[in-house]
């Protein structure tokens, strides 16, 4: 909701007051206990900050890269600031999530090896093996950390779209999720170098980010596959918006 009021503003404040707001909110994110949506809203504001003097595109200058040299550094030291000082605080839960999403991609991979070619079907039916290797090996762990609310699940999903797809529809299912993500690439790239930084730059750029994250890191569930739609939504605005600058009207 903060973001989206961000981008609403988008339509009223200046593009490096855009900037601020989007890295304060990634900060703030942190001392929320919100990694991976804080990583990518500082990712967003150096996306940016990069285009704050190119506003039509990107032309790789010594400026501009210096300047990219310099806001990856500035981003991995925020990152690296903030974990440190908000450690104490979530150090027990961080552990207990790393954990568990380590282990269920890692087991995610025995299952594929299993069963490369045609998957398991929909929803984890079958893979009830996995989820108690899940839990055996997950168990010992998470209580280590000071975590007790562990469950033997009754089957199992990866915490990956990539290797879920891979999963439940087999090789032809994962060849879809692995043009998704090449697509998203491209999408991204599209959006740093050619997109115009106009009031919708940060919504393109948060759902392709949020995308390619979601594919390798989350799982394909609940408003998961929301923002799998608003992402090829987007990817196919940002590659037709060239085409649009060249129609005239007659």
């Amino acid at each position: 909701p903060v973001l989206l009021l961000v981008f609403i503003a988008g339509f009223f404040i200046p593009n490096f007051l855009k900037v601020w707001l989007t890295a304060f909110i990634g900060v703030f994110s942190f001392f929320m206990d919100g990694r991976s949506f804080g990583v990518i809203c500082l990712v967003l504001a150096r996306m940016l900050w990069i285009r704050l003097g190119n506003r039509d595109g990107l032309r790789i200058s010594g400026k501009v890269l210096f300047n990219m040299i310099l806001s990856a550094a500035i981003l991995v030291s925020t990152v690296v600031t903030v974990l440190e000082q908000t450690n104490q605080e979530y150090s027990a839960r961080r552990e207990a999530s790393s954990l568990s999403r380590f282990a269920a991609i890692k087991i995610a991979l025995i299952a594929i090896g299993d069963s490369p070619f045609i998957g398991y079907g929909s929803w984890g039916e079958g893979t009830k093996k996995y989820a108690d290797m899940l839990y055996e090996q997950t168990v010992r762990e998470q209580r280590e950390v000071r975590q007790s609310n562990i469950r033997r699940g009754k089957s199992f999903l990866a915490h990956s779209q990539m290797l879920q797809s891979w999963m439940e529809g087999g090789i032809l299912a994962a060849q879809l999720f692995a043009f998704y993500g090449f697509q998203l690439l491209i999408g991204l790239k599209r959006i740093v170098t050619l997109k115009k930084l106009d009031y919708v730059y940060q919504v393109y750029g948060y759902f392709a980010l949020i995308g390619f994250w979601n594919l390798f890191m989350s799982p394909y569930s609940g408003s998961h596959r929301l923002n799998i739609a608003v992402a090829m939504a987007i990817l196919c605005a940002v590659k037709i918006e060239p085409v649009l600058k060249n129609i005239r009207p007659q």
